[in-house]
């Protein structure tokens, strides 16, 4: 950074911004800061997630989950919710609410492959769906998580992975419901779509417990 070699701290916050601070200084040097917010985009209000609204995060919604850095390209990964009365189909009457992916830069902040990337897929809710665990680098793929504000119904598990070890990114997305899809992108779009059912020799019993095991997360194929 700047040249030089520095102990970084990195802090997300649910104001939707990345903050890197020198670890070493006695003054919190700040080395760089990126915020996701903007003129009609501001983070979620814990009011906005249902009609009876759950107070599990509270005031705000942005940054919730924990980034996750690939120190071989020196990418930060944070997932960022918002809310935004811009762009189609959004205003200040019926705000869209939007969950994207954003590769960061560690030494400066700045996005990366041309990113972001909107997290979006057939029944996936933006509204609804709530990205809380840590996001996972595996094997050049980022994992990311999603329950629900709440336990509102009605809701669905998902896990997308998205393939970062060549410079286009490509996305597999899981849906851990009645319905399991499977999608494809690169470079931030989508290319091909294709279902992933259960195999057809489980019975019902064991599909359902599949499906109950594949709403906790646990490891399942994509």
């Amino acid at each position: 950074m700047g040249g030089a070699n520095h102990n970084v701290v990195f802090i997300a916050t649910e104001h939707d911004s990345v903050y890197a601070f020198d670890a070493d200084s006695p003054s919190c040097l700040l080395l760089w800061k990126t915020s996701f917010l903007g003129t009609n985009v501001t983070t979620m209000s814990w009011l906005d997630t249902s009609s009876t609204p759950t107070n599990d995060v509270y005031p705000e919604i942005g940054i919730t989950s924990t980034p996750v850095i690939d120190s071989v390209t020196k990418t930060i990964y944070v997932v960022a919710k918002t809310k935004e009365s811009v762009g189609t189909g959004c205003s200040a009457n019926s705000p869209c609410f939007v969950n994207r992916l954003h590769a960061l830069d560690v030494t400066t902040g700045a996005e990366k492959f041309g990113g972001p990337v909107v997290i979006s897929a057939p029944n996936f809710d933006p509204l609804l769906h709530f990205n809380r665990p840590a996001l996972l680098l595996n094997n050049g793929t980022v994992y990311i998580g999603f329950g629900s504000h709440g336990d509102r119904c009605n809701w669905q598990g998902w896990l997308f992975g998205y393939d970062v070890c060549n410079s286009g990114p490509e996305v597999r997305v899981g849906n851990f419901g009645s319905d399991r899809e499977l999608q494809r992108c690169r470079d931030f779009g989508m290319v091909a779509q294709a279902p992933l059912l259960m195999p057809a020799a489980m019975s019902t019993s064991q599909q359902a417990t599949a499906t109950m095991t594949a709403r906790r997360i646990s490891p399942s194929p994509l």
